[in-house]
């Protein structure tokens, strides 16, 4: 299945407010982007504030912030 687009922003191809809905589109990426507000956080420091996430699902979310803001 493929992922819906945001289609409800009148936006230009590459405009900012695209860029930020990709950044941090995912079902976890905005909650560990909430709990790293506060300052640095280690692996299982952020898997004690998100008890739902798996191991695995957090590895990967925390790799894709990685890769597209490094």
């Amino acid at each position: 299945m493929a992922k819906a687009r945001h289609s409800r922003f009148d936006c230009s191809p590459g405009c900012s407010v695209e860029a930020a809905i990709g950044l941090i589109d995912g079902k976890w990426k905005s909650v560990i982007l909430f709990h790293l507000l506060s300052g640095t956080l280690r692996f299982n420091e952020i898997r004690r504030h998100i008890v739902n996430v798996t191991p695995r699902m957090l590895t990967n979310q925390l790799r894709e912030l990685e890769r597209r803001t490094g």
